[in-house]
């Protein structure tokens, strides 16, 4: 393909992998690999929260526990991701 270079290999051979969190941790996780220069993705849905007479709309994980890091699997570092 004509007009492919390095950056379009690297590219082709990163895939997405979910990442289990400790519970409701995921946007420290999020932070954390984010600060690792990892590219992460987590979907959040807002939902309108109600306590002590008290409504408020907050945002919480779409998958509860779980996150998505972008990685080489060939090349990924596990050890900082465990």
């Amino acid at each position: 393909m004509a007009g492919t270079g390095v950056a379009g290999e690297i590219a082709l051979s990163m895939q997405w992998f979910a990442v289990r969190t400790k519970p409701r941790r995921e946007f420290y996780a999020k932070e954390n690999l984010l600060r690792q220069g990892y590219t992460v993705y987590l979907p959040v849905v807002r939902r309108v929260v109600s306590h002590a007479r008290r409504r408020e709309v907050a945002s919480r994980p779409f998958f509860t526990g779980y996150l998505f890091v972008l990685l080489d699997p060939d090349q990924a570092n596990w050890h900082s991701i465990n």
